[in-house]
């Protein structure tokens, strides 16, 4: 479903790969750290899932196959 089709005006998207880009090696720092583990472990199995794609998220990046965009939009006063 597209963001018009929700009823949001004014729908704009932008690339922020590079931005996100400088940030992976440190989730993955974060996640492999004693307190990261405990916390993944803790939050459950989708959250270890979640965890276990970063690298993979990474490397597609790395590979031009993942782009990373932020989508904004206004909802018209009611």
């Amino acid at each position: 479903m597209r963001a018009g089709e929700l009823g949001f005006e004014d729908v704009r998207t932008a690339d922020w790969s590079d931005n996100i880009a400088p940030f992976w090696g440190e989730v993955w720092r974060a996640a492999l750290s004693v307190k990261g583990l405990q916390g993944i472990v803790g939050a459950g199995w989708d959250t270890l899932k979640g965890a276990l794609v970063v690298p993979l998220m990474q490397r597609g990046y790395d590979m031009g196959v993942i782009k990373f965009v932020i989508v904004t939009g206004k909802k018209p006063a009611a």
